[in-house]
This record gives C-alpha cells, structure tokens and sequence, in this order.
C-alpha cells in the first residue's frame, strides 16, 4: 500500500519476539527492522505484550527496559527513525471497576475480564511500566519516541509535563485517550495542550476490519464520526457528549495554530520522512 501510495500511506515496521530465547535474535531482529526501513518505514513500534506477556525462560516477564533492546533501539537512532511505543496500559487496567471513572474503559474491562490487569497481580504494575520507560528515555536521550496513549497518563498531565521537561526526545499521541482528558477540568487541559504543543500528536486507534463493502463503508462513516467529534472538541468551545465519556463537556477551543501541529505538523516533526 505505501509503495502504491507513497503521498497518503505511511507505515512502521516491526520485529519478532517468538524467538526471544533465540542467541540470534538481536542479528536478526536488525536485519528485519533494516528491510522494513528499505522498503519506506518511518518508525518501529513495540507493543505491550513487551512487560505483559513476554517472559524470559525463568518465567519473569520482559520490560522494555531489557538490557536486550539496547542495541535495537540505538540501531534506530542511528537510522533517524522513531520508536513508537505502546507500553503497558490505561491506569484504570490496575483499578477496580467501581473506580475506574471513564465509562468505556469500566464497560471495556467488565466485559474483558481476562484484560483486567487488576484480577492478574502476576502481571508487573502499572508504575513497573512507567519506570521501565522512563529507563529507555533516559538511556536513550538522542532516540526519538512517540509513547503511544498519552504515555498511559491520560489521568496525570502533571506527570507526563514532568516527563517532557526531563526527556526532551518524547513525544505522546492522544488514540484511543481523549475522552480521558474530556472528564477533567477544562481549563487545566487547554493550558497543558497548549505548553505542550510541540509533542502532541492526534491519533484515533481506530481498525477497520470488514471484508465486504457495506461493512468497510460502514466502518469509515463510524470513522469520519469520531473524527470530527475530535476535531469539534479540540476546535470549538461547543459543550458535547461523547460514548465514554459519561457527561457533558465543552471544547477546548485551541488556537488554530496549536490544531495545525497536533493535526499534521508534529507527525511530520516526529516522523521524519513521513
């Protein structure tokens, strides 16, 4: 898709982690992230199963702060790429249901006990993952990261303005966490975008799945839905509802400058080559 539409579609590579055990696996896992790079990727992205499910042969779970990953993640430093990093998850993950105060994420966990890290204590905590991350940025100072979900401190702006005074390489993008900032004080919000304008990225998490036309149709018409909504919020002072977030709230009303670089030109900042 990116070699038919080089304009419109960019992409990021990945790696193996089934051979983890594997003495090769650094070899080999840079040989792949070099192949997706030749063929146009602009970053490499880790997921969470890096913490939550991933275990060494001794059965204790890998962080993303594995010595291991070190070469890897100066392999792609040296390229000028970015690391996407979508490490561990909300907070509400770890908190009962009945605290959890963002209604999507209560009806997501209620219906997904198995994701439900709070009934899985095996599982490292949610400040295990932060530090494990906090690791690599400070490690890694001339690696450019984009830490997906608002850095799963879509609850604590005043934590994550810390971490983008202490690790000037980060940046954060706002999937799937935006109704997490439309529950807190306006205000507080609109000031923290603001400050912050240069390291936040939009980003919906969205997945189309459908197979047949109708369904993908109908799949982009949900999309181009959410897509506005955001856009109102983020655009208009207008007071909205939105499925998630379990009352009422107005738009931040950021300037048009601001909409510019969280809309487009931060991802052209961080994504070099995009």
């Amino acid at each position: 898709m990116h070699a038919a539409y080089p304009d419109r579609i960019a992409w990021a590579t990945s790696f193996n982690l089934t051979n983890w055990s594997s003495p090769d696996w650094e070899a080999e896992t840079t040989a792949l992230i070099a192949d997706g790079f030749a063929g146009g990727a602009v970053a490499v992205k880790v997921w969470k199963e890096i913490g939550m499910s991933l275990k060494e042969p001794d059965g204790s779970f890998v962080m993303i702060d594995n010595p291991r990953f070190g070469p890897i993640f100066d392999y792609i430093q040296n390229q000028d790429k970015t690391l996407v990093a979508h490490i561990g998850e909300p907070k509400s993950c770890w908190l009962p249901l009945d605290s959890i105060k963002v209604e999507s994420d209560r009806d997501y966990y209620s219906n997904h006990p198995a994701e439900h890290c709070y009934q899985k204590p095996e599982i490292p905590g949610y400040q295990r993952h932060l530090q494990a991350m906090d690791r690599v940025l400070g490690e890694h100072p001339d690696l450019r990261v984009v830490w997906c979900h608002l850095a799963s401190l879509e609850s604590d702006t005043a934590q994550l303005a810390a971490r983008f005074e202490r690790y000037p390489n980060l940046a954060v993008d706002l999937a799937a966490r935006i109704n997490h900032l439309q529950i807190q004080g306006r205000n507080k919000i609109r000031d923290f975008i603001i400050k912050y304008q240069d390291r936040i990225l939009y980003g919906t998490d969205i997945e189309l799945h459908s197979s047949s036309r109708d369904g993908y149709e109908d799949e982009l018409r949900a999309a181009r839905d959410i897509y506005i909504s955001d856009l109102i919020y983020f655009s208009t002072e207008w007071e909205m509802e939105a499925p998630g977030a379990g009352e009422t709230f107005r738009g931040l009303a950021l300037p048009v400058a601001v909409l510019e670089k969280i809309f487009f030109k931060n991802t052209e900042k961080w994504y070099p080559g995009i």
